[in-house]
């Protein structure tokens, strides 16, 4: 198993989310990083490890840059459907 799909893998409280995937000021005051992925084996790799892995978490911060990117990919999908005049052809 890997991090896909992780409830960690684009929270702001992540520890090891890279800079490029949050912005500035995102994370509100007073709220604690976390480092919940450092003890996990799928994210380092040690199988020694116990598995961290999290479909929710409760205290998850989702990151604005994640959200606009599944935001851009759903209106990629979008397809506009031209209005046909049905009066057009018919006969008098």
């Amino acid at each position: 198993m890997s991090c896909y799909q992780c409830a960690c893998l684009f929270c702001v409280r992540n520890c090891e989310l890279e800079v490029q995937y949050f912005t500035r000021g995102e994370l509100p005051d007073g709220v604690e990083v976390c480092f919940f992925c450092d003890e996990c084996r799928h994210y380092t790799g040690n199988i020694n490890m116990r598995s961290c892995w999290r479909q929710e978490c409760p205290g998850q911060i989702v990151a604005r840059k994640y959200i606009e990117a599944l935001a851009r990919a759903a209106r990629a999908k979008l397809h506009l459907v031209k209005e046909v005049k049905e009066d057009a052809g018919q006969d008098q």
